[in-house]
């Protein structure tokens, strides 16, 4: 079907890309979980566990799980705008139109859930830099 966009057949995923952006996820959500329970918001994480395993397993999960998580869901991000625009350009739909859309409801998305729900929104992170790099596809 030309000119419609429609969900992708399940034989034409990409299995690696989606464990992968499963991956990130998983440890995203693994990382953010003292800040769920706890005001990490307001504290140094360093000057809380000082010493002991305390201070291993936080030096761990920041350096292993943050610093790895969080680049390669940012990539994978990436990566799936381009994936969007070769697929919209083979089926003639515009790119810069069906770009700017999701973005846009991903910038509203964003709002609502870092007003009204969790501080350690990334979504509107993630239009934002969309927005820009909409700018460098090409």
């Amino acid at each position: 079907m030309k000119g419609a966009m429609v969900p992708l057949q399940e034989s034409k995923r990409i299995v690696s890309i989606d464990l992968l952006r499963g991956l990130a996820i998983l440890g995203i959500f693994l990382v953010n979980m003292p800040s769920f329970h706890s005001p990490l918001l307001y504290i140094d994480g360093a000057e809380r566990w000082a010493g002991g395993w305390d201070r291993i397993l936080y030096s761990f999960s920041d350096i292993v799980a943050q610093a790895s998580f969080y680049p390669l869901f940012a990539f994978l991000f990436g990566f799936g705008a381009i994936i969007l625009a070769v697929r919209s350009e083979e089926r003639g739909i515009s790119f810069p139109l069906l770009y700017m859309k999701r973005l846009s409801f991903l910038l509203i998305l964003g709002c609502i859930h870092a007003f009204f729900i969790w501080h350690g929104d990334i979504l509107i992170n993630y239009a934002v830099f969309g927005f820009a790099l909409f700018f460098f596809i090409r």
